[in-house]
Parts: structure tokens; C-alpha cells; sequence
């Protein structure tokens, strides 16, 4: 993408490709964080559900 401001040609491209590439390992350890939060939260359900079957 490419923007003409007074007779100037800004393209974006370029610097959206950089933030791209500087951001996608925050992504990544953001979403790996979030799976094992999930995985945890699950496996204390199961846990939980686990308690309640052997005390009925």
C-alpha cells in the first residue's frame, strides 16, 4: 500500500511487514500461555469431577 502526501510516496507495506514479524512472537507465547491456562483449567474440571464421582 502506497499513499502520495505532497509529492512524498509513504509505503506502508514495508513497515507493516517489520510489525508484523516483530509482534508474531508475543502472539505466539500470548496464545501458548492462554492454551495452558486452558489446559489447566480443564484438568482441574476434570479433577473436580473426578472428587465428586468417588464421594456419591
Amino acid at each position: 500500500m502506497a499513499l502520495d502526501l505532497n509529492r512524498r510516496r509513504f509505503v506502508l507495506g514495508a513497515h507493516m511487514t517489520v510489525l508484523t514479524v516483530a509482534a508474531s512472537p508475543l502472539l505466539a507465547q500470548s496464545r501458548s500461555v492462554w492454551s495452558a491456562e486452558n489446559a489447566f483449567d480443564a484438568l482441574l474440571s476434570d479433577t473436580a469431577r473426578i472428587i465428586d464421582v468417588r464421594t456419591h
